[in-house]
């Protein structure tokens, strides 16, 4: 039997009777506000929770308790936050060696998990309400976006447009990680001659255009085992070992490829803060920016703003960020909630697809703070919406 055609939908994933062409009205103004966020940077620093806020109000009559259910480590990383917030206000925390407390970065800060939850409840309904499988519709809207946004940069000067379109950062930047699953599931679901060497392109272009020779090797990885299914592993297990390495050899790294480097200082760093918390987390609203930060070979501006701030660049790993911020008991619920993602790929009816959006998002979650940016929080959405699909009529019955 056609193990595609094997599948009975999740009772989360049941077509709903909206009609599409009233949903991508709401897709648009959630594009069109994160777009503004990211362009209008710094100035809009201080616009996060606002922002995030009006999203949330936008999306919450999407969202599905019993498709929440399923995510139960993020509902309580996401309580586990609004907690910490709380007594980050009160100034109960310690700032260690973080050079700027802003209490008006809290709210920017905890909005994110719980923004995240939301926009998976509605990109799995946009998903299905058109009976298309694997989330067509809000890959599409995102591709026009990836072209808006390369149109934008062109227009800035910022880089051609070209450039723009295919600079994927690393296989984590804003929306890339959808358009690169996209082009990837065509070689495998819809092979064709065309198809095939759109993908190729895709692909050599992200390797070739990224600073990192380390993570280019992923990249061309992610190519080369695109057609192989659960071979993607090989990619998220050498990430782990390249994460947990990294903060021992930094300047070695640095040498070798310095924006791998980088990572390893905000890691070493991030360990050394971690433990001067005792593991219970420094909070929120505190800037992890250390004075010789601005020394290292990184392209972001990590000092003044304009304004006497610092611009918060996070650790670059979400398992990181979440030992600083809110301590073992964040970083333990991150690790069930992608236990938990294992689970729910194994059961799906795409097991290939599926495979390759979990694999694609927690490169994301350890190369970048993806679960704490808005940046990132979109494409984070649409994998795990991707992994939420419909089930396996016989998952049952392989698991036991």
């Amino acid at each position: 039997m056609n193990a595609l055609a094997a599948f009975q939908p999740a009772p989360m994933c049941q077509r709903l009777s909206a009609r599409p062409v009233l949903m991508f009205p709401v897709l648009g103004a959630v594009y069109g506000l994160v777009l503004l966020y990211c362009a209008a940077w710094p100035v809009t620093r201080g616009w996060g929770g606002g922002a995030l806020a009006v999203v949330l109000a936008l999306c919450l009559p999407f969202v599905n308790r019993a498709l929440l259910r399923q995510l139960w480590p993020f509902v309580a990383m996401a309580a586990l936050y609004l907690v910490y917030a709380v007594l980050s206000t009160l100034g109960l925390f310690e700032t260690g060696w973080t050079r700027l407390f802003d209490p008006g970065a809290i709210p920017q800060q905890v909005v994110s998990y719980p923004a995240l939850l939301v926009l998976v409840c509605l990109f799995n309904r946009v998903s299905y309400s058109s009976g298309l499988m694997a989330g067509d519709n809000a890959v599409l809207t995102a591709l026009g976006l990836k072209l808006v946004m390369a149109a934008v940069s062109a227009w800035s000067g910022e880089a051609g447009f070209l450039a723009a379109l295919f600079n994927v950062e690393n296989l984590t930047n804003q929306h890339a990680m959808p358009l690169l699953l996209f082009f990837y599931w065509s070689m495998v679901a819809r092979p064709s001659v065309g198809w095939t060497v759109l993908g190729g392109v895709y692909v050599i272009a992200c390797a070739g255009t990224t600073s990192a020779a380390l993570l280019g090797v992923f990249a061309i990885l992610f190519g080369v085992l695109a057609c192989r299914g659960r071979t993607a592993t090989l990619i998220v297990a050498l990430l782990a070992i390249f994460s947990v390495l990294a903060p021992l050899f930094p300047l070695q790294l640095l040498s070798l490829d310095a924006n791998s480097g980088v990572r390893a200082f905000f890691w070493r760093d991030g360990l050394e803060l971690a433990a001067q918390s005792h593991f219970i987390g420094i909070g929120l609203g505190t800037e992890l920016v250390r004075n010789y930060y601005p020394s290292l070979p990184f392209d972001w501006r990590l000092v003044d703003d304009g304004s006497g701030h610092l611009i918060f660049i996070g650790l670059h790993s979400s398992f990181y960020q979440a030992l600083v911020r809110v301590g073992m008991a964040g970083l333990l619920l991150l690790g069930l909630g992608c236990w938990r993602l294992c689970a729910l790929a194994r059961q799906n009816a795409r097991p290939a697809l599926a495979w390759m959006a979990l694999c694609t998002l927690l490169t994301s979650l350890t190369v970048n703070p993806s679960l704490d940016s808005a940046n990132f929080m979109f494409a984070n959405a649409l994998m795990i919406a991707w992994l939420l699909g419909p089930v396996r009529a016989n998952a049952k019955a392989q698991r036991a």
